[in-house]
This record gives C-alpha cells, sequence and structure tokens, in this order.
C-alpha cells in the first residue's frame, strides 16, 4: 500500500511540475468514440513508458523502475509496461525475481502472444534453476516462430545471458 502511495505521490508531483497551470487530466473516455485523440492520461502513461525505456537501455535500472511504476499506476493494463519493468526487476538481483516473475506474469496474461515476455521470463526461469519452466517458455517461442526463440536457448544452454546486453525481449518506446 505504501509503495502505490508514494508512485502515486511521484505522479501527482511530477505532472504536476511538468505544467503547473494546466487543469487537471481528464477522466478516461468509456466506450464510442473509437477514433478519438489520446486524452492527456493516455499520453502520459506513454511518456512515462518511454522515460523508463530510455532509463532501461541505459541500464539506470532504479530510475527506470520508478518510471515504468508510474506508468502502471495510470494503467495498470500496459502490457508493454509490465514485461519492460519485470525486466529492470530482475536485472536488480535475485531477491527481486519473484515481483518480476509477476510482471512478466502479468503482461503474458494481458497479451499472451508477446514474444518478449516469454523470452526473458525463461531466461528468469533459466536463471533460477527451473529448467521445466525455462524449456517451456523456449517451446512456446518455437510455436510462435519467434525470433527470440535461439536467444532464450542460449540462456537456458549456458545459464547466462548475452554480454554485452543485447536486450532482446525488451519492449520498445511507444
Amino acid at each position: 500500500m505504501k509503495k502505490s502511495l508514494l508512485v502515486l505521490s511521484l505522479l501527482v508531483a511530477t505532472v504536476a511540475s511538468a505544467s503547473p497551470s494546466a487543469p487537471p487530466a481528464p477522466p478516461p473516455t468509456t466506450g464510442g468514440g473509437g477514433g478519438s485523440a489520446p486524452s492527456r492520461r493516455d499520453a502520459l502513461e506513454v511518456t512515462f513508458f518511454n522515460d523508463g525505456t530510455v532509463m532501461l537501455f541505459k541500464k539506470q535500472w532504479a530510475a527506470a523502475q520508478q518510471q515504468l511504476e508510474a506508468a502502471l499506476a495510470i494503467n495498470e493494463k500496459m502490457a508493454e509496461a509490465h514485461n519492460n519493468l519485470a525486466y529492470v526487476l530482475r536485472k536488480q538481483g535475485a531477491d527481486r525475481y519473484a515481483a518480476s516473475l509477476q510482471h512478466y506474469n502479468r503482461a503474458i496474461e494481458l497479451k499472451p502472444k508477446m514474444a518478449e515476455a516469454y523470452m526473458y521470463r525463461g531466461a528468469l526461469y533459466a536463471l533460477s534453476g527451473k529448467a521445466d519452466l525455462a524449456q517451456a517458455d523456449y517451446d512456446t517461442l518455437v510455436k510462435m516462430k519467434s525470433k527470440l526463440a535461439p536467444h532464450l536457448k542460449k540462456v537456458i544452454d549456458t545459464g547466462t545471458e548475452e554480454e554485452p546486453e543485447q536486450f532482446y525481449g525488451v519492449s520498445k518506446k511507444q
């Protein structure tokens, strides 16, 4: 609960400092419209996601985590943000593997055909000594005919990821 309040406080402070005279963002629209322009709220979640992704590529794990959590505080159903947050958490150490796994699972729940989430969840399993689960994610990638399958296979076979970092399973900016 404290973490959610911290993220929400960070979000409010960031929005307030970015445009102090701007009116509050309108609530998200429901139904109809179809082709309407994105709301300011949508733009803000994408901004947090993109900023977090840039920080991820710079290996600024803690800063990336904050930005991706802010994106998810706005839109919990953003599968790409769950995937990238899972990656960032995993890169911060084994003590964060459980939280990382929750976000990979949520990304897959939201987008079952998201190859990137299977790739790095499989890497997480391989690095955690859960070869059978890593193999299952590899098999899924093969069935999907994903270009990421050989990269996961390499992690499974060697027990290590490529150095320098290749970011094969990270969702790109939106």
